[in-house]
């Protein structure tokens, strides 16, 4: 199950896991120590790659299906 879900969530993680771990460590340096930041990086991390990957994955996937089914692209036709 765990798997799964951050198999689901990986693009969304990569895409925002340095952005995280950037602006974690600009707001509490001086504030906690580096282990303190790196046990917070990482539920914040996966907490926003969830919601990147429900409010913009997954409705962009569900769209570039029924975009395709409609207009068919033939890739093997000879260009003349």
């Amino acid at each position: 199950m765990v798997p799964s879900f951050l198999g689901k969530i990986s693009y969304s993680l990569y895409l925002v896991h340095a952005t995280v771990l950037f602006a974690l460590a600009a707001m509490l340096k001086g504030k906690l120590s580096p282990p303190w930041i790196f046990l917070i990086f990482f539920p914040a991390a996966i907490l926003l790659s969830w919601g990147f990957y429900t409010a913009v994955e997954a409705p962009f996937m569900r769209l570039s299906r029924r975009v395709g089914r409609r207009n068919p692209v033939h890739t093997c036709d000879p260009v003349l």
